[in-house]
């Protein structure tokens, strides 16, 4: 009888599916609103396939391939139906995705995407082409097909180009944005991807406007006025960075905030050409907003209430957390809660509490039909007992339902500052207040929908520097008044670098100034209400573009006006400067590739520089792989490294590889190591080092083996039978100290093999 239940179940299932799959296929844009278009599907599948055929070497078996269909708005161009395609196969080994876009008035192919992947298989590590060579594959595809476009573009530097880490190889992004009066048009672009392994085309983009209606340059403004109007409404704001001694360890805990200054530009973010006024990105000069604050009397009236916050030696146990969790809950959100699971955090889950220790459950509504769309999560601290989080799940219907507002913005603002002095009334002194809100009016199926949330953020003042790390956000519910969700973030321990001593704002801008210049684009604003029926209009702009770079420089140092990343540390111009740097040298290709995917850092890079050990180890752990790593990792045991080190984190993961032992011994890493030294080290990332210790079975092929230390010519041996390292006259020079650029030869030739190690 089981039996029999289960295979009808399995029948009715198949159905199912079967009715369900090409239902999805069909479907409209999922729940918006139905488009016409002049193309039809076919239309759109014949022209991508035409250009798949063509230009990608691509055929479609629609016996083979998986495929669907979406018509939908176009949001480069609102209101435009485009057609989007995607093809998929898998077969064996080998897996295929493509996405095509195809404009479904025009019928021109506006974006391609093809990525290929390999099952079962060990991944390629390293690029096998450097950019430059990639660069002219890009090339030589442009000029198939676009050939006409490609006359009247210039080539701009692709923030995708910015590698930011990763453990397998990266491509190389190609951005070219079209050129009008000799003026950029930034919404008219190509852009194309190149595979660093195969050399293939990854993925195309084309925007291309035939009707332009642009402006002229008559009557424009110089550059003179406008960069005297840009700099009366950019001020400079002091605020904290968030700094990690590792920026790779997203897991860390942030122990330190730099004090950085930061562009705000108070009526817009760029001057109209013509009229010489600032616009906003809806390209308007003015813009309503509302600002609301509480008085210092209000917040002195919240601080009374504040209980002190008692730090427990040991956590909460599950049922004191459990008893915790529902008495907040019945104070926020009323009766007929209940906390069905739970589950402890440590600190290494430092995006959801902070780093601290908390319990987490999930509530459902008691007796409800729909328990769990009225539930959510709810998390404490488990040594404060006091509320990090709680998000609702609720969700009463679809956006178009017109329903009566329980409140403005102005009483939603009320009952967030009530939550804040409900949770965290000892907070109220330490947050930014203030709020503004600016009406988006917001449309489906070309109607205006009521607002649903309100949301308000409060960042974190240090003596009334905000650091947006550290906050408490809180959303209220539009439709029945109550408060949906609350948290803080908070970080107790972390220090903040005094303000003492740091330049002035006046100091600041013109350092900001001296480094930027105005720069005359075409831009395009949609200046209709309703996002669905657009009105665009094209217009001839100023924007502030830094003078050294593509991208303009978002925060300086507070105390030296050096231009500094997402980590604090300060930015190098190193793309073109590397280059120069190693043109010409022996080990151009394989250093262009490195530095092209992170292992080596363009900006300290020296390759003749004689290499230290810790530059040395910091190298091959790029090489490997940077993994996850929690806050139980093994504690160092060098005599002269704390955990406030800043090579701490590195020399935990040069352990964890084998590259170093966990001794109780001084660990010198300034000391440049030898080539012998070198050949030691990369052994043990490729976990050899058994083999290597091996004695009387290695020959060394050098005519200077004798000057081998006896208990390296293993190491030696390997690293020549693998053919990472050589030696120039039949002499490999043990004893001579290495270069930077010795060792990151050798890391390109044992890539592969370095990272398809196991952890």
């Amino acid at each position: 009888m089981t039996a029999k239940r289960i295979l009808a179940m399995l029948i009715v299932l198949i159905l199912v599916l079967g009715t369900i799959a090409p239902a999805f296929a069909e479907e409209k844009n999922n729940g918006q609103p139905e488009m016409n278009a002049g193309i039809s599907k076919d239309e759109a599948k014949a022209a991508a396939e035409k250009v798949l055929t063509e230009y990608f070497k691509q055929e479609i078996d629609d016996k083979k391939f998986q495929s669907r269909y979406e018509l939908r708005k176009d949001y480069d161009l609102p209101g435009n139906p485009i057609w989007e395609i995607y093809w998929d196969y898998s077969g064996g080994d080998r897996g295929l995705h493509i996405r095509a876009v195809v404009d479904g008035t025009t019928g021109k192919v506006l974006d391609i995407n093809r990525h290929e992947y390999l099952f079962g298989q060990e991944q390629p590590a390293v690029a096998a082409i450097t950019e430059e060579e990639a660069k002219k594959i890009a090339v030589d595809f442009l000029q198939k097909i676009n050939p006409k476009e490609f006359k009247e573009v210039k080539e701009v530097e692709d923030s995708m180009n910015m590698y930011y880490g990763g453990y397998y190889p990266r491509n190389y992004y190609f951005r070219y944005v079209r050129m009008v009066n000799d003026i950029e048009f930034e919404r008219n672009y190509i852009n194309v991807e190149v595979d660093g392994i195969k050399g293939s085309i990854s993925s195309y983009s084309c925007r291309w406007y035939d009707a332009l209606n642009v402006p002229s340059k008559q009557g424009v403004i110089g550059e003179e006025k406008a960069a005297e109007i840009l700099a009366k409404n950019v001020k400079m704001e002091l605020s904290y960075l968030p700094q990690r001694k590792d920026p790779n360890f997203y897991d860390q805990k942030v122990e330190r905030a730099k004090l950085v200054y930061a562009p705000s530009y108070m009526n817009g973010y760029v001057v109209d050409a013509k009229e010489g006024v600032m616009l906003n990105w809806r390209g308007q000069s003015t813009i309503q907003e509302k600002i609301k604050d509480i008085t210092q009397k209000q917040k002195e009236d919240i601080l009374k209430g504040a209980k002190p916050v008692v730090k427990q030696e040991k956590e909460i146990d599950k049922d004191r957390a459990a008893k915790i969790m529902e008495e907040i809950l019945k104070q926020a959100m009323g009766e007929g809660y209940e906390i069905e699971s739970m589950r402890y955090l440590s600190g290494e889950n430092y995006w959801e509490t902070s780093g601290n220790k908390a319990w987490s459950g999930q509530f459902v509504k008691k007796d409800s039909a729909r328990r769990y769309d009225e539930g959510g999560t709810i998390t404490i601290n488990a040594l404060t007992e006091e509320l990090i989080a709680m998000y609702s799940h609720y969700w009463y219907g679809p956006e178009t339902e017109a329903f009566e507002p329980k409140l403005d913005w102005e009483a939603a603002y009320d009952k967030a500052i009530e939550a804040v002095g409900t949770y965290f009334p000892e907070k109220i002194k330490n947050i930014k207040t203030e709020q503004t809100y600016i009406k988006n009016d917001h449309y489906v199926n070309g109607k205006l929908v009521q607002e649903q949330y309100y949301y308000f953020y409060f960042p974190r003042l240090i003596n009334g520097i905000p650091y947006s790390q550290d906050n408490i956000s809180v959303s209220v519910d539009v439709k029945t008044g109550q408060m949906r969700e609350i948290r803080s973030s908070w970080n107790e321990d972390l220090i903040f670098q005094t303000a003492q001593g740091a330049i002035g704002s006046d100091a600041a801008l013109k350092m900001y100034l001296e480094n930027h210049e105005p720069q005359l684009i075409y831009t395009m604003f949609d200046m209709s209400e309703n996002p669905e029926n657009p009105n665009l209009q094209t217009k001839l702009v100023y924007r502030l573009k830094a003078k050294n770079t593509a991208y303009p420089f978002v925060q300086m140092d507070a105390f030296t006006g050096k231009f500094v990343d997402y980590n604090g540390e300060e930015i190098k111009e190193n793309g073109s400067e590397f280059k120069d740097k190693i043109k010409g040298h022996w080990a151009e290709k394989e250093l262009s590739v490195l530095a092209s995917q992170g292992i080596i850092d363009a900006k300290t890079f020296d390759p003749d520089k004689k290499i230290t050990r810790m530059e040395a180890i910091k190298m091959l752990i790029s090489a490997r792989g940077r993994v996850y790593m929690t806050q139980e990792a093994e504690d160092l045991k060098f005599t002269n490294i704390s955990k406030s080190d800043t090579n701490y984190r590195e020399l935990q993961m040069a352990v964890r590889y084998g590259l170093l032992e966990n001794k109780t011994v001084e660990f010198d890493g300034e000391a440049v190591i030898t080539r012998e030294e070198m050949a030691v080290l990369l052994v043990r990332l490729m976990q050899m080092e058994n083999l290597a210790k091996i004695k009387d079975i290695y020959i060394l092929p050098f005519k200077d083996a004798d000057k081998v230390s006896p208990d390296k010519i293993g190491y030696i041996a390997l690293c020549k039978g693998l053919e990472l390292v050589g030696g120039s006259d039949g002499l490999f020079r043990p004893q001579e100290e290495a270069t930077m650029a010795e060792l990151a030869a050798a890391v390109y030739k044992g890539l592969n093999s370095i990272r398809n190690l196991r952890y």
